[in-house]
C-alpha cells in the first residue's frame, strides 16, 4: 500500500472536503491479485477439466447482482442515504471491478455495503455446496472472496474513522480520503 501526499492545493480540497490519505495500490499488489485468478484457473482447470470458467463466471456475476441489491437495499433503509445508489456504477475496470462509486460517498455507507455484500456473497458460495461437487463449490467461493478482496482492502486502508464526515472516493488506479 503506497500512501500519496496531495501537493497541490486544489487536490487537497474538493468543495468543503479536505483529504486525508490518498492510497494508489502497488503494481505488485495488483498483478498478484489478478494471477491469483488466473493461476487458481489453471490448477483447478487441470484437476477438474469439466469446471471450465462457466462455475466462477456464475458466481461473479451472482456476487455483482448480490452487491447492487444490497447497495440498494441500504439507500433505502435511512431517508439520508437514498442519494447515494445513483453514486455507483457498473465499473470493469481492474481492480474495481463490480458495481463501484463512481462519486464521493460516505466511507460509513460503503463499509457497511461492503460487509453485508461479502457476507451474504459467501453465504451464497456456501450454499453451492448442496448443488455442486466439492470443487465447483470451493471455485465459486474463491471467485467471491477474489471480487471481495479490493473492497476488503479499500476497508483496511481506511480504518481510521466511521463517522459520517468521511467522504471515499475513486479515481483509475487510487482512491481518497476527504473529510469536512
Amino acid at each position: 500500500m503506497k500512501y500519496v501526499s496531495a501537493t497541490s492545493a486544489a487536490e487537497k480540497v474538493i468543495y468543503q472536503y479536505t483529504l486525508v490519505k490518498k492510497v494508489r495500490p502497488k503494481p505488485f499488489w495488483l498483478i498478484s491479485h489478478g494471477s491469483c485468478l488466473l493461476l487458481f484457473g489453471i490448477v483447478s482447470g487441470a484437476f477438474v477439466p469439466s469446471l471450465n470458467w462457466v462455475v466462477p463466471i456464475a458466481a461473479v456475476l451472482l456476487y455483482m447482482a448480490i452487491e447492487f441489491i444490497v447497495v440498494c437495499a441500504l439507500s433505502w433503509s435511512r431517508p439520508e442515504w437514498s442519494v447515494y445508489s445513483s453514486r455507483y456504477r457498473w465499473t470493469g475496470s481492474f481492480p474495481w471491478i463490480g458495481y463501484f462509486p463512481v462519486q464521493a460517498v460516505p466511507l460509513r455507507y460503503f463499509r457497511i455495503s461492503s460487509i453485508h455484500t461479502m457476507w451474504i456473497g459467501c453465504s451464497a458460495a456456501g450454499l453451492y455446496f448442496a448443488w455442486l461437487h466439492d470443487s465447483g463449490a470451493l471455485y465459486a467461493a474463491f471467485a467471491v472472496l477474489w471480487t471481495a478482496v479490493p473492497r476488503v482492502w479499500i476497508i483496511a486502508a481506511f480504518r481510521t474513522g466511521s463517522r459520517d464526515e468521511f467522504l471515499i472516493r475513486f479515481q483509475d488506479k487510487e482512491f481518497s480520503l476527504y473529510v469536512s
